[in-house]
């Protein structure tokens, strides 16, 4: 509950000593790939949400750079999840929180790709310097 509460702040301006961080969409690839960024999925099965903003973005962005693209839709989030720990595909694309909660779980080290497909409306921020004793919110 408490991370759902600090995703729902919306940044409007922060200050300059703030740390943003945007919760973009990216690519995750199991620790023993050899993708390194997005142009090295070229022709590769990429797990995505059927339909979803980020099946769009993937799209897009592959487009945009020329990338040879094989989408594995799943219609049901719990299954793509499935699938992605299972190695029924060579990487999955989300929001970048999801995609790390799901890098905890499959107790990996798998590696979040630098590309950034596409923005989200949830943005946070955290001054650079606070102690958990000024952290009002227990965050």
């Amino acid at each position: 509950m408490r991370y759902v509460l600090f995703c729902m702040l919306v940044l409007i301006g922060a200050p300059a000593a703030a740390h943003v961080y945007d919760d973009n969409q990216a690519i995750m690839v199991p620790a023993g790939s050899k993708a390194r960024d997005a142009a090295g999925l070229a022709n590769a099965e990429i797990c995505v949400k059927a339909g979803s903003r980020a099946q769009y973005n993937l799209q897009a962005y592959f487009t945009a750079h020329k990338i040879p693209l094989r989408v594995f839709a799943f219609q049901e989030t719990g299954e793509m999840h499935d699938a992605y720990r299972d190695g029924r595909c060579d990487a999955i694309t989300a929001r970048r929180s999801v995609l790390s909660a799901l890098r905890a779980s499959v107790r990996r080290d798998d590696r979040i790709l630098p590309d950034n497909l596409g923005g989200h409306f949830i943005r946070a921020a955290a001054r650079a310097a606070h102690t958990k004793k000024e952290n009002t919110h227990g965050l």
